[in-house]
């Protein structure tokens, strides 16, 4: 075990609310380096989990699990951030969790969109949907035939609400829902970029910059293929840096920009752990363990670049498009199907070659919170659901 190792905690609480593969990954990373790894899975139905009720039980079942188990660092990794920040002073651990104003902030995609406006931080053009809002109102912000995302106000934060090839297809879909919930934006053309960071008090302690390629199916749905990029990105990490001094930012952050150079433009704010580093073989550890010093109160380990350390690896397709000299993307049209094939296949070759991605359940440690009562209106709407 290295002597970095040997300072970090050895009991550490994960809670997580969905079937994502992120916490069974960071175990495996965590337990490389000594620590014994707990899980505690919340929901992640939103109609539940807005319930007062559940989220007090929540907050108490954690606050139990880390006295009974004797945790020292505790990373909660979805949207359970947002109403256990209310309570962080009760959880008896190290842990970092902003203010609930903050996450408000940065979640929600109306208030997202102002706060970027309020502090000059270049932003994607959101239009927020107001009752009044017309077809012809969107058709002039989108641009004539373009492709429309949507997104909702309370979305869990994924990329994309909904994805519409037509303002008319759009407005179908907002027939009889109220629209001041959502916010539209225009089609993403270009790389995106994914920028992910670890703040302590909005001070920057490590970050990882992504780097995804659009494909776009028949239906209009978007799938995402991570690369990791090569070089560093001044921009990206200092817009990285702008944000965490506004917002004074506590853990994991991440956001979306698109563009290159000096004209990024923020696409969306993800204010809460992401585990999408893991996936990378050159990088996951070595944030990863800085991400777990942060939480533990530790002095950071010196930032090491990627810049190199990616050609000792076997050459595949995927990193050949992710390279800045590649250009048969543009030439090949982007719902051609032999490219969906052969981004497939370069995801199934990453798993093959690096088997950790293929999760196995999770260890005897994880414990499923999923046995709590349902509160009464949720029962009641499934009841009338099932009556109708």
């Amino acid at each position: 075990m290295s002597p970095a190792a040997a300072e970090l905690p050895r009991s550490v609480l994960l809670t997580y609310n969905d079937t994502s593969q992120n916490a069974p990954e960071l175990t495996r990373v965590l337990k490389r380096f000594g620590c014994s790894v707990h899980h505690l899975q919340l929901t992640g139905h939103q109609p539940v989990l807005q319930e007062a009720t559940y989220r007090q039980q929540a907050a108490a079942r954690v606050i139990e699990t880390i006295r009974r188990l004797r945790i020292e660092v505790y990373i909660p990794l979805f949207e359970e951030v947002f109403f256990l920040a209310a309570h962080r002073e009760q959880l008896g651990c190290r842990t970092l969790l902003c203010e609930p104003e903050v996450y408000l902030e940065l979640h929600k995609k109306r208030r997202a969109a102002l706060f970027c406006r309020k502090h000059g931080l270049p932003s994607v053009p959101t239009l927020l949907l107001e009752a009044d809002t017309t077809q012809g109102a969107v058709e002039r912000f989108l641009g004539p035939r373009r492709p429309v995302f949507l997104k909702e106000d309370d979305s869990r934060g994924g990329y994309g609400s909904g994805s519409f090839w037509s303002v008319e297809a759009l407005f179908r879909k907002l027939d009889g829902a109220p629209p001041d919930q959502y916010v539209v934006q225009p089609s993403v053309d270009g790389d995106l970029w994914v920028i992910q960071g670890v703040f302590v008090d909005g001070v920057l302690w490590d970050y990882e910059i992504l780097r995804k390629l659009n494909i776009w199916d028949g239906r209009g749905t978007v799938r995402m293929l991570v690369f990791h990029r090569v070089e560093e990105n001044e921009a990206a990490l200092e817009l990285l840096q702008r944000v965490g001094e506004r917002t004074r930012y506590q853990g994991m952050l991440e956001f979306e920009c698109l563009g290159q150079g000096d004209d990024l433009k923020i696409l969306e704010f993800n204010p809460r752990f992401s585990g999408d580093f893991l996936h990378s073989p050159q990088t996951g550890s070595s944030l990863c363990v800085n991400t777990l010093r942060a939480y533990a109160g530790l002095e950071p380990l010196p930032h090491r670049s990627v810049q190199g350390r990616i050609t000792r690896n076997s050459w595949t397709l995927g990193r050949a498009f992710s390279r800045p000299g590649w250009r048969l993307r543009p030439v090949l049209d982007p719902r051609w199907p032999l490219r969906w094939f052969l981004a497939e296949a370069r995801a199934g070759w990453t798993r093959l070659r690096h088997p950790y991605r293929a999760c196995s359940p999770l260890p005897d440690s994880f414990t499923s919170f999923r046995e709590l009562p349902t509160p009464a209106s949720a029962r009641s709407r499934r009841t009338s659901s099932a009556a109708r």
